[in-house]
């Protein structure tokens, strides 16, 4: 599938169409476009002051729990492989557990 994009001649027009079908369907209040200009404008700064002075400060939280799902599997395959529960008592001892992942070994030998 191609897309072809061609200049528009009406693209004011269309524009002015469209913020109005925007209004209407999300319900926002009337706005001047000079007033949007100086919101966006006083924004941007706010953003850059934001940007400046929290870099340090950011933490990137990991929430899709794939450590968590590793665990899992690891645990499972390492209960599956296992000839009897003597060996897989020692193999499950063996595994690094972190802070707060003992309850899922607990969990996951009540299910097998």
């Amino acid at each position: 599938m191609r897309y072809i994009f061609k200049t528009d001649a009406q693209f004011l027009e269309n524009e002015k169409c469209y913020k109005e079908v925007k209004k209407t369907i999300l319900g926002e209040e009337s706005e001047d476009v000079a007033d949007a200009d100086s919101d966006a404008d006083s924004d941007d700064e706010d953003d850059e002051e934001f940007d400046e002075d929290d870099e340090e400060k950011m933490e990137i939280k990991d929430e899709t729990e794939t450590n968590l799902v590793n665990l899992r599997r690891t645990i499972y395959l390492t209960i599956m492989s296992s000839v009897d529960f003597e060996e897989a008592g020692h193999k499950l001892l063996k595994i690094k557990l972190e802070a707060g992942h003992e309850m899922e070994l607990c969990i996951m030998l009540l299910e097998r």
